[in-house]
């Protein structure tokens, strides 16, 4: 073999001098490829625990109203049955049981908020991370006035 022959299956071992720093080695290539693939696999598993926080936030959105509605029930009960004069219990008896009922649904109520303000947070957080629901997470509604609402319902429904 010739100097050159030599010097050429040399080249062809190293490669070139000048194409050793602008491109990785394949291994590298590969690795960029893996984390690419992990990177779309976290971030769907991140949308999908995200719809499942949006399914979770609409379930106790309407078990609160849910609960309002049968507290509103119980409420109109306890109401027929003090001012009509029909029902066979004293009018502190039915006082004592009402407050009871209410003091539960508030229960509930903070319960269920609860639950939800620990979804909601979870689901921020996710938004957050995936770049393209910001316009979701920008344009909530800042405060729960309905909670609150609920809440002085209850506490009134309680105390009168």
């Amino acid at each position: 073999m010739t100097a050159i022959g030599r010097f050429l299956s040399r080249l062809g071992r190293r490669g070139y001098a000048s194409d050793a720093g602008s491109s990785p080695p394949a291994s590298s290539a590969a690795r960029l490829l893996a984390e690419s693939d992990q990177d779309n696999a976290r971030r769907e598993i991140l949308l999908t625990e995200w719809k499942e926080i949006r399914e979770s936030l609409r379930y106790f959105g309407n078990k609160r109203f849910a609960q309002m509605t049968v507290f509103l029930a119980a409420n109109a009960l306890f109401f027929n049955a003090v001012y009509t004069g029909q029902g066979t219990l004293g009018r502190e008896t039915v006082g004592i049981v009402g407050l009871a009922v209410a003091v539960l649904f508030l229960v509930l109520e903070y319960d269920s908020w609860r639950r939800w303000y620990r979804f909601a947070e979870r689901g921020r957080r996710i938004e957050q991370q995936l770049v393209h629901l910001e316009l979701i997470r920008y344009y909530r509604p800042a405060s729960d006035a309905a909670t609150w609402a609920a809440y002085a319902f209850y506490l009134l429904t309680a105390v009168g």
